[in-house]
């Protein structure tokens, strides 16, 4: 939750500057809250499709799912990368290392 200049930018930034999936709480959903008590930065993010809004347990379920696969994605291009092989192998291994760090949360 964040106004427009809030502390919160900073992280939101680094998200958003690193390519990470952004979540935050879109107070819109709730039918009973007036447009000017949800906070700017909230407004703003999800409204520019910058951050995914999140209400809902099935929400943050999905942008969970959405984190791992995105993190997924990103070791198996950085192992991939290191061994600079493009070959099945090493896309097997790199799976394998991408689902080993996963259920680890490391």
């Amino acid at each position: 939750e964040t106004g427009i200049k809030g502390g919160t930018l900073h992280a939101i930034n680094h998200a958003l500057n690193n390519n990470r999936p952004l979540g935050m709480l879109d107070f819109s959903a709730k039918n009973n809250i007036e447009e000017d008590k949800i906070p700017g930065g909230n407004r703003k993010y999800i409204s520019e499709r910058k951050a995914v809004g999140l209400f809902s347990s099935e929400d943050v379920e999905k942008f969970e799912e959405q984190m791992q696969a995105e993190r997924k994605k990103r070791i198996q291009a950085e192992y991939t990368g290191r061994m600079k092989v493009k070959n099945k192998d090493c896309q097997e291994k790199a799976d394998v290392l991408a689902d080993t760090q996963l259920s680890l949360k490391l």
